[in-house]
């Protein structure tokens, strides 16, 4: 079982309702929680050596694009954050 499986099984425990390797548009994050209207993105890395800048970076991305995503379906929300520095 990788770390994604083990922090997906414990959130479940907890409560949370866990999406492994949820893709939206060209993204794909790694564990999507979600409890009581809250909604945690994960990007889990192996850390096991320093992170590379390219790695932050994408990871900064995913998460840019995965609120994009969620201003749009879920508050109707559209052209916003069209800007790198949002």
């Amino acid at each position: 079982m990788g770390l994604e499986e083990e922090i997906a099984g414990l959130a479940e425990k907890y409560g949370w309702s866990v999406q492994l390797r949820r893709k939206h548009g060209k993204r794909i994050q790694d564990l999507v929680l979600s409890r009581g209207g809250l909604v945690l993105v994960l990007q889990v890395k192996d850390l096991s050596a320093p992170a590379d800048p390219r790695a932050v970076s994408q990871t900064k991305q995913d998460y840019d694009e995965f609120i994009k995503r969620l201003l749009r379906e879920r508050l109707g929300m559209t052209g916003l954050m069209k800007s790198k520095n949002c």
